[in-house]
């Protein structure tokens, strides 16, 4: 076991399907002209497949770069794809699947042309990460490795985790939930749409980074869309700590209501669930997913 703690890094459908094809590009040997000739389908249904796939990354994720032009789903992926910024993260991220990662991938649906390469890119991970899976962390290893901790939660709606819990109102939705030694939390801002206080979200991350530098904690949670990799590569260099990167479900497991659950699933909300204020939902979040995740 490394003692520089270990990274639990989650990766959505984008940033999985992304990050293949950025390999498949740079590390795989892949001859694209002899592709295009062969299978020209194949590097159609790619094209198309990447093109959504960088309008959502640049829509919706978080992921933001001001010299690409576009705000909301029109985007010129083959500019963005190219880009110096795009190049950076893709870059980082692949980076920081070390053995000291324990890395959860979710593809969207491949072209079983692309199956073969697929398989060469798990092959090329099971040799560098310490594991992999395609299923999130059970609740109850996650809860393990909370308790008796000093905890940081980096999610945009972190204050909500800490009253949840200094409320007492977690453990009376979930009497598991593990007592901790503290919690703390650090809001990082929206930045949807290609928006965002910097020109990149490196930048952001960076000032994001430099607040966490401020905090004492022995492990984070982090949620932040495409944030999560760069904050938590960052926390694991720098600190030497445990991070757990978890989806959307963070805000369940704290009891904070989105509209996301099923209706099955709201029936059971009781008096200690909350909602998500106003003013911790962004601008125009109703174009996210429909607003699923406030």
């Amino acid at each position: 076991m490394s003692d520089r703690g270990t990274v639990f890094l989650r990766l959505g459908y984008t940033e999985t399907t992304l990050l293949f094809h950025y390999w498949c590009t740079k590390y795989s040997g892949i001859d694209f002209n002899v592709l295009n000739e062969t299978k020209p389908s194949l590097i159609t249904w790619t094209n198309d497949t990447r093109h959504i796939l960088i309008n959502w990354l640049y829509s919706t994720s978080g992921f933001y770069d001001k010299t690409m032009s576009g705000s909301y789903f029109d985007f010129k992926s083959s500019e963005c794809l190219t880009s110096t910024v795009y190049q950076q993260y893709m870059e980082s991220v692949l980076n920081m699947l070390t053995k000291d990662t324990e890395v959860i991938l979710q593809f969207h649906n491949n072209h079983e042309d692309w199956e073969i390469y697929k398989t060469a890119f798990l092959d090329y991970l099971s040799e560098r990460v310490r594991s992999y899976s395609k299923f999130n962390m059970p609740l109850d290893i996650i809860f393990s490795k909370l308790a008796g901790k000093r905890v940081l939660i980096v999610n945009p709606m972190s204050s909500l985790m800490k009253q949840q819990y200094e409320s007492g109102n977690v453990k009376k939705i979930n009497p598991t939930f593990p007592d901790l030694l503290s919690i703390d939390s650090l809001e990082n801002p929206y930045t949807f749409f290609n928006t965002g206080p910097h020109q990149s979200i490196f930048e952001t991350a960076e000032s994001i980074c430099s607040e966490i530098d401020k905090r004492v904690f022995d492990i984070a949670i982090v949620s932040c869309g495409a944030y999560s990799s760069l904050i938590s590569n960052h926390i694991h260099n720098i600190h030497g700590k445990d991070v757990i990167c978890i989806g959307g479900n963070l805000q369940t497991i704290f009891g904070i209501i989105t509209s996301r659950h099923s209706a099955n699933a709201q029936n059971e909300h009781n008096e200690y669930w909350i909602s998500v204020p106003e003013h911790l939902k962004p601008v125009n979040y109703m174009k996210i997913e429909n607003g699923c995740y406030w």
